[in-house]
C-alpha cells in the first residue's frame, strides 16, 4: 500500500546568463527549442515532466540525461541546457 506524504514542488533552473533566466514563462511553450536535462527513465517526475511537456505542445530541441542531479545542476550552470528538478534542489 502506497501513501502520499505531499506533494512535490518543482521548479525551472537555467544558468544565470540563459535568455530564460530570471523571467517568469507565460507558457510551458517558452521552452520551445531548449535543450532540457533529466534523469534517466525510472525517475517518478520524468515521466510528468514529459506529460506536461507534450500535453501543452512544448517542442524541445534535444534532451540530455543524467544520472545525478548533481549532475544535472553542473550542466545547467555550465550553459548546455534547463532543467525542471524538484524544488529542494
Amino acid at each position: 500500500m502506497a501513501q502520499k506524504l505531499h506533494d512535490e514542488k518543482m521548479s525551472l533552473f537555467s544558468s544565470p546568463a540563459h535568455p530564460l533566466a530570471g523571467q517568469k514563462l507565460s507558457s510551458i511553450k517558452d521552452l520551445y527549442g531548449e535543450c532540457l536535462i533529466v534523469t534517466f527513465p525510472g525517475c517518478g517526475y520524468r515521466t510528468k515532466i514529459f506529460s506536461l511537456l507534450k500535453k501543452h505542445g512544448a517542442k524541445l530541441n534535444s534532451t540530455m540525461e543524467l544520472s545525478s542531479v548533481a549532475s544535472i545542476k553542473h550542466c545547467v550552470l555550465a550553459g548546455l541546457g534547463i532543467a525542471i528538478l524538484p524544488k529542494i534542489a
